[in-house]
């Protein structure tokens, strides 16, 4: 048995598979109907698609409107900032080290 492949016969074959792949066809078919609505489809919301959850996740959120949305995304960008008592103690320790490292002896 010869299972040896003549370095020349596997070049040939590389460069047809390659020409196959990036062929392109002469016509471009026009999308039915059917793919339309299958495209609109899939850009819709679960809650325009379906009139009830399709999964358990899509219950949590499922009666949510819009301005609810928009209301805790302000909300939640708008919080002030809080220190415990650790938290001060730590952000005076890098300070301090940011300091030493600059050469500055300052607070």
């Amino acid at each position: 048995t010869h299972t040896h492949t003549h370095p020349r016969a596997t070049r040939d074959r590389a460069k047809m598979a390659s020409a196959t792949r990036c062929s392109r066809p002469d016509r471009v078919s026009q999308p039915t109907a059917s793919d339309v609505a299958a495209l609109r489809q899939s850009t819709q919301t679960p809650k325009s698609k379906y009139p009830f959850p399709q999964t358990s996740s899509q219950e949590y959120g499922w009666d949510i409107e819009k301005e609810d949305l928009i209301n805790v995304k302000k909300s939640a960008f708008s919080q002030p900032r809080k220190n415990s008592e650790v938290t001060s103690y730590m952000e005076a320790a890098w300070r301090q080290k940011e300091q030493a490292k600059m050469g500055g002896n300052e607070g």
